[in-house]
């Protein structure tokens, strides 16, 4: 089997263990203690390591051979994971979360390391990126039936050990790849020893509109069952079917990526991207203004889409651009990401306590807005 196919297969049994993780590991926090103050450390746990330690991690792993370290870090995920099946003390518990995602950033650096060494060409750096992001939204899309049939016989405890399973097959398919050097690796010699900077380039305007861009995800994940109960008295059915449209857009937004790939490359201005924004703009603003729960749940998906192909298209960027620095820009975005996150879930919270949902969606638009603006000076001045 082709090391590609391998690479591809890895990742997608990794994510789709990870989907029954997520699912799972919130129901299991909240068995062993209803204190709310505990779901939102747990929250915390996913985001602060890509905040704090992503830069850190890129260092540490431009040091070694990214094929070895992605097998070793599965191997102690998957330790953590059967931990975590056995832990009944909710602070180990959460400390046992938070070393897993450590380890789960490690993992996805290297990984990304991995793959501009295996994959060559743009054309074949497209479609791998496509497939693996189909592949994984079909897993995501399959996941909450599973895990439906799966409850019947087995425990949310005995889920995590699923995930555990799948994390090590993940590591073990690694092993055949053949893997000529760390593209990102410090060379010993001093004098052409690699410094750690960035060259403001259309990668980190990419990561900028990215980051920005990402708080209508946060905001969609986080609130959109509020938004939908203020609307709504079904709000069971609603909010199945708004998790439901949100999957399939992905799903959606993946089989069309190479197209928009093709189509943004050729962009050098930032027109098109711009534009998208813009739209994204436009759906949030009008969600907020008419309160309908279709309309808004046909708004979240589209702006869900159109985030997809530009995240999808600024990992291609950086893949194609900056590939002897991937781990770098990776891990950047991991940390804007991560601080837009950190302020959906706080300062969002306090804008939408002490005003309401849609004030604080017209703030976003606003941020979206005015990023956009800048985002399109910037680039189109860039190389």
């Amino acid at each position: 089997m082709k090391s590609k196919n391998l690479l591809l297969i890895s990742k997608v049994l990794n994510e789709t263990g990870d989907w029954f993780y997520y699912f799972v590991i919130v129901l299991i926090v909240f068995s062993v203690s209803h204190d709310p103050i505990y779901l939102g450390l747990l929250s915390a746990s996913y985001t602060l390591p890509n905040l704090i330690f992503s830069n850190l991690i890129s260092n540490i792993s431009s040091k070694f051979n990214s094929k070895k370290l992605i097998i070793f870090t599965e191997m102690l995920r998957f330790i953590l994971l059967v931990l975590m099946f056995l832990a009944t003390n909710v602070v180990l518990l959460l400390l046992l979360v938070f070393s897993e995602q450590m380890l789960a950033i490690a993992s996805d650096l290297n990984y990304q390391n991995l793959v501009v060494n295996v994959v060559k060409g743009k054309t074949a750096l497209k479609l791998f990126n496509k497939n693996t992001n189909t592949w994984s939204s079909v897993a995501r899309l399959l996941v909450i039936p599973t895990y439906t049939i799966l409850t019947k016989i087995i425990s949310n405890r005995e889920v995590l050990l699923l995930d555990a399973v799948l994390t090590i097959v993940s590591g073990i398919l690694i092993l055949p790849i053949s893997y000529i050097r760390n593209l990102q690796k410090e060379h010993k010699a001093p004098h052409i020893e690699k410094k750690k900077t960035f060259t403001f380039n259309k990668s980190i305007c990419l990561i900028l509109l990215v980051g920005v861009l990402n708080l209508v995800i946060g905001f969609s994940d986080s609130y959109a069952i509020s938004y939908i109960n203020l609307n709504n008295n079904k709000l069971g059915i609603g909010y199945s079917v708004f998790v439901f449209l949100m999957t399939l857009a992905e799903f959606v937004a993946s089989i069309l990526s190479k197209k928009f790939d093709d189509v943004i490359e050729k962009d050098f201005t930032g027109k098109v991207l711009s534009l998208c924004s813009l739209i994204i703009f436009v759906f949030l603003v009008a969600a907020s203004l008419f309160h309908n729960v279709a309309f808004f749940i046909f708004s979240m998906a589209a702006s869900r889409m159109i985030y997809m192909w530009i995240k999808l298209f600024s990992l291609y960027s950086y893949q194609d651009r900056n590939k002897d620095h991937i781990m770098d820009y990776v891990a950047l975005q991991n940390v804007v990401m991560g601080c837009f996150l950190v302020f959906n879930s706080s300062i969002g919270s306090i804008l939408i306590k002490l005003s309401n949902i849609y004030i604080y969606m017209i703030f976003i638009s606003l941020l979206i807005f005015t990023t956009t603006l800048i985002f399109k000076s910037l680039y189109k001045r860039t190389n």
